[in-house]
């Protein structure tokens, strides 16, 4: 079975690992463990992980990368 998750949460990427933000990836790693493939569609972004971050937990997961939307204001 494959899963698909859409997320504007911004991902990192180190070693071939994949990381987002802790209690969004602990949440999604709970789902993968029913599924055989994985593709997430999200953000990437070049910032060092932080210890916020966490790895997804899954063999065959891919990601596709998109830009990152912001609205921090009405203009």
């Amino acid at each position: 079975m494959r899963f698909l998750i859409i997320s504007h949460v911004l991902h990192k990427k180190r070693d071939y690992k994949f990381y987002g933000y802790a209690p969004y990836v602990r949440e999604m790693n709970l789902w993968l463990k029913h599924v055989d493939e994985v593709e997430v569609v999200a953000p990437i972004t070049t910032n060092t992980i932080s210890k916020i971050d966490i790895e997804y937990q899954h063999e065959n997961l891919v990601l596709q990368t998109i830009p990152s939307i912001e609205f921090t204001s009405v203009k």
